[in-house]
């Protein structure tokens, strides 16, 4: 059965900013200008970008927080799952 609606994103500040950044960055890629990349969704997608070209060389290696890292290296179970 196809779905025929989807569920509408609340209008947070959050979100209608990030609405906004992403409306003026598509604006300065289609107009061949330089892109925001210190805004939300300009800085998101130049993360997004730069993980994508490390995974592609295979030389990613994601950034964890000191908790997980210590989880990470104590848990059996974690530590053969990750290896």
């Amino acid at each position: 059965m196809p779905i025929t609606s989807c569920r509408a994103h609340a209008h947070t500040t959050a979100r209608l900013r990030l609405v906004a950044s992403k409306a003026l960055y598509d604006i300065a890629v289609g107009t061949r200008q330089d892109v925001n990349t210190s805004d939300i969704y300009g800085h998101t997608k130049r993360l997004f970008d730069n993980a994508q070209r490390w995974m592609a060389r295979g030389v990613y290696k994601p950034v964890l927080d000191d908790a997980t890292v210590s989880g990470r290296s104590k848990l059996s179970w974690w530590r053969n799952t990750l290896s």
